[in-house]
């Protein structure tokens, strides 16, 4: 059976969130991508250990008008990447106010990705990536570097996503299946027969 997967693409605007989901459920990319308003999603389906995932990634708009519509939208998500584009100092400062919202509507247990957009531009770097890796790690969080423009490894962000909300849902599926094991009861275990 075909499970869904519902992930959130959460960062500041111009980051390149609605240009990292183009890329990935399209193989496109645009250089004068217009900014999300509102929330949109896109859908792939895709295999992982020989099973198939429907991933249902929803591009959220970062305009603070946005921000409160985009809360009810976060309900039922199993994994999160927040993007920041690492020539912008402040997109990076804002990744704890993303988390804790998505985390206050979703909870604690999902996987997060820290996503440095726009590794293809290597001048005025305002985020070194060491700062960037001391913060996933020192919060459990995953951390890549993705350039959507060329499309660095950006199908390996949602493969390795997709493998982790898998494992999430065997296991949480494992937990409440229970064994029930039938047994016969030697006193009642006898062949009734009609008596008319």
């Amino acid at each position: 059976m075909d499970e869904t997967y519902k992930i959130l693409i959460l960062g500041e605007r111009n980051v390149g969130k609605t240009s990292i989901l183009l890329r990935f459920c399209t193989d496109a990319y645009y250089e004068n991508t217009m900014q999300s308003s509102g929330i949109s999603y896109l859908t792939k389906e895709i295999s992982i250990d020989g099973e198939k995932l429907i991933l249902l990634i929803w591009d959220t708009a970062s305009t603070e008008a946005y921000r409160a519509i985009n809360k009810a939208y976060y309900r039922n998500s199993l994994g999160i990447l927040v993007v920041y584009d690492h020539t912008e100092e402040y997109t990076f400062d804002a990744i704890p106010d993303w988390i804790n919202e998505a985390q206050d509507v979703i909870g604690y247990d999902k996987p997060i990705f820290i996503i440095c957009n726009k590794c293809d531009l290597t001048e005025k770097v305002e985020v070194p990536e060491s700062q960037a890796i001391s913060f996933a790690s020192s919060n459990n969080y995953n951390f890549y570097t993705t350039s959507a423009k060329t499309g660095y490894n950006i199908t390996t962000v949602f493969y390795d996503l997709g493998r982790i909300m898998l494992e999430n849902r065997r296991l949480e599926m494992s937990k409440h299946r229970t064994s029930i094991v039938l047994k016969p009861n030697l006193k009642y275990n006898k062949v009734l027969k009609c008596k008319c």
